[in-house]
């Protein structure tokens, strides 16, 4: 895809870091295996040691990297030993080592739910970064660049709070599919964890977005802030599609998954379009706006033969009202 990608962008040096970057799927094919035993196993203790180590290894090679004067390439180097670093704990804390592919283990019930996993994975993974393909297509790398920062700090909360919440929200309503009552009050608990802690972070980004831009990224950073300010917009839903994983991983619906995959990504390409004449600011108010649009259907999908009704939802609301 490098020279697809170098025509797109306008930018000869985009091949040679698009392959630079293509071991990344290897390093992470070989790793999502321990990473899944480790959560299965619970030892969430040992899973936020492989993340940080990672990333603190990572930062300091893309440090030392851009001091060096390697430009770019830095963010490459970051990329590739993070990854590399995520492998090394993961098989060193898992102790499991993969022995010979055999046939006949009752793997196929595994292999179709996990196709169906992949399939939406895939799908998830064109429509999340189209956005960046046409804004930077459409209006060049500068505004590309202030574009895909602002989605990084409306994202951040979502990876520092959802997402070890998630490793442990799913293992656990896994053992509760035949305790109805429990599972619903589990996944209300849970929800209102992640809001109390997504909301106040969403408050910030939107009605102070040059403040979190100047203290994290700097006043070159300027044009992200209207960016941010509409992209924060969409921190009111995240956290629902997050926990939308939970309700589908736990009861092994992953071909329902993939359904609804198939019936939003159409939403989401359209506000894209929709917004990509008025640029990043007009990609980024689009996008929000697709959430909205697709809340109700997803939760009315999702809750459809569970314990769980849409109403569960407004449980959060309960919350704030009670702290207040």
């Amino acid at each position: 895809m490098g020279p697809v990608l170098a025509w797109a962008f306008d930018k000869p040096e985009v091949p040679a870091l698009a392959a630079a970057l293509a071991p990344n799927l290897l390093l992470g094919g070989v790793t999502v295996q321990h990473l899944a035993i480790l959560q299965r196993r619970m030892r969430f203790g040992k899973l936020a040691w492989i993340e940080t180590a990672a990333l603190v290894a990572a930062i300091a090679a893309s440090i030392g990297t851009a001091w060096a004067g390697w430009g770019v390439w830095a963010l490459v180097a970051r990329s590739l030993v993070e990854s590399a670093g995520r492998l090394a704990g993961a098989w060193w804390l898992t102790g499991w080592r993969p022995g010979r592919p055999r046939r006949r283990i009752g793997m196929w019930s595994l292999v179709v739910q996990g196709g169906w996993l992949s399939a939406f994975g895939f799908l998830t993974y064109v429509t999340r970064y189209l956005d960046d393909f046409l804004i930077g297509w459409r209006w060049g790398d500068r505004s590309l660049g202030h574009y895909s920062r602002a989605y990084y700090l409306l994202t951040s909360p979502l990876t520092l709070v959802v997402d070890p919440i998630s490793g442990v929200a799913t293992s656990a309503l896994s053992r509760l599919q035949s305790d109805p009552a429990r599972y619903a009050r589990l996944y209300r608990r849970v929800l209102r964890l992640v809001y109390l802690a997504i909301l106040p972070m969403g408050a910030v980004l939107f009605v102070a977005p040059e403040a979190v831009v100047g203290v994290l990224l700097g006043d070159q950073w300027d044009e992200t802030v209207p960016v941010l300010r509409w992209l924060a917009i969409a921190l009111v839903c995240q956290p629902l599609g997050s926990s939308m994983s939970w309700v589908y991983l736990s009861t092994g619906r992953t071909r329902r998954l993939f359904r609804w995959g198939v019936l939003s990504s159409p939403v989401v390409v359209a506000g894209f379009l929709a917004g990509l004449p008025y640029g990043p600011e007009g990609v980024a108010l689009a996008y929000s706006i697709s959430n909205f649009v697709l809340v109700l259907p997803m939760l009315r999908l999702a809750f459809r033969d569970t314990p769980l009704r849409v109403r569960d939802v407004a449980s959060v609301r309960e919350t704030f009202s009670k702290a207040k």
